[in-house]
């Protein structure tokens, strides 16, 4: 065995040559970012995020094939979140209600949008500059819906679980509520990327989530689709 890979319990350890293109690629991944905030995607080139980096300009070539694949890999990030937490989601997912009136699906996916906020909350500008390019560029508006196809199949089965555990209303399809919880994060990022600045996107989180509540849970279903225009809240 080399004494570079190492094994316990059927794990393999990455050997020193992979840890080195995981730091570079990471490298190169936090500089093109720091720069999209700073300088915008468009005015940003290969050459400044790897002087950025530190590295010679070829290398960027070497883990990303253009600028789009950084926010490619971005959106991977976030979704190895959810993988990480489906466990978890899959098991508050087929729990019932507490008595106190809980609902544990609902409270791991808010907890779930706390942690993706981590990393999405450390710049508006940045935030801005993705929210665009979602819109305006074609490859990382590809990407977007990729990886938004992939979260909604990942979550319809936790979905359907807690609407079967009574968590979440069951007059609308798995399919279309999983799609209503994916816009609500969607949804937290522009109104913090374009609201006020003293407002943390864990706040924003708290309060978005607060009101998508009444949209989903069993009580209110049919309450907020049924008013008639103009007619006043009770």
């Amino acid at each position: 065995m080399s004494a570079d890979v190492q094994t316990s319990d059927a794990v393999v350890v990455p050997s020193r040559r992979d840890r080195r293109r995981h730091e570079t690629r990471e490298r190169l991944f936090e500089a093109a970012m720091q720069l999209f905030s700073e300088k915008g995607f468009d005015a940003v080139t290969v050459e400044m995020i790897t002087e950025a980096a530190n590295l010679a300009k070829g290398t960027f070539f070497n883990y990303f094939p253009c600028k789009e694949a950084v926010v490619e890999h971005f959106f991977e990030l976030q979704v190895q979140v959810l993988t990480e937490a489906m466990p978890a989601i899959l098991a508050a997912a087929a729990s019932e209600v507490s008595a106190e009136g809980e609902h544990p699906l609902w409270l791991q996916m808010r907890a779930v949008a706390h942690r993706l906020a981590d990393r999405s909350g450390r710049s508006r500008n940045l935030t801005r500059t993705l929210i665009a390019l979602t819109f305006t560029n074609e490859k990382v508006r590809e990407a977007h819906i990729n990886i938004r196809t992939k979260v909604i199949g990942t979550f319809r089965e936790a979905v359907r679980a807690a609407q079967e555990a009574g968590q979440l209303r069951n007059d609308l399809t798995p399919e279309e509520l999983t799609e209503f919880l994916f816009g609500i994060y969607f949804l937290a990022l522009c109104r913090w990327a374009m609201g006020d600045a003293h407002a943390t996107l864990h706040d924003v989180i708290d309060a978005t989530y607060r009101v998508a509540w009444q949209g989903v849970c069993p009580q209110f279903r049919g309450s907020l689709c049924t008013r008639s225009r103009g007619e006043k809240e009770p």
